[in-house]
């Protein structure tokens, strides 16, 4: 859902739930910290979203993913990567707390510099079909078989 933020992830996560699924990737979080959420405030919202995953849901194998760099170079975003990686920083010690698989794609997305890398985005922000190239390697056999 475009420029969707972790409350509206909770608020609608009963819908999706409800259907079992097998699997469920969760990448959130770059929206809020747009918005000027604190970064503890979108860590309780995560927290709340496994949580509930956990309970309505337990035989759904969770996965969180890191939020992605910014390149404020292509495009000034209204974000900084320090803020990113604090958050990231909360991500992954949720999945440890939970025992869950925390997927990295913050890191090869990255260039030298630790921004978006420019070849894997258009605007600064969003990825380009060459940046999901890389997020379909890094998550590999955990999505299954990936049509082209």
């Amino acid at each position: 859902i475009t420029g969707d933020y972790t409350a509206g992830v909770l608020e609608r996560l009963g819908e999706v739930l409800r259907h079992k699924p097998l699997k469920i990737f969760l990448l959130i979080g770059v929206n809020d910290l747009v918005a000027g959420k604190k970064v503890a405030e979108i860590e309780g919202y995560y927290r709340s979203i496994v949580q509930r995953t956990r309970s309505e849901s337990p035989d759904s194998e969770l996965f969180l993913l890191s939020v992605l760099p910014v390149n404020n170079d292509v495009r000034k975003v209204g974000l900084e990567n320090d803020r990113i990686n604090e958050l990231n920083e909360r991500i992954r010690q949720i999945a440890k707390d939970f025992a869950l698989p925390f997927i990295d794609l913050y890191s090869p997305l990255s260039d030298a510099d630790g921004k978006l890398g420019a070849k894997f985005t258009d605007d600064g922000l969003h990825l380009n079909g060459l940046g999901y190239v890389v997020v379909k390697h890094e998550l590999g056999g955990m999505i299954g078989e990936v049509k082209n």
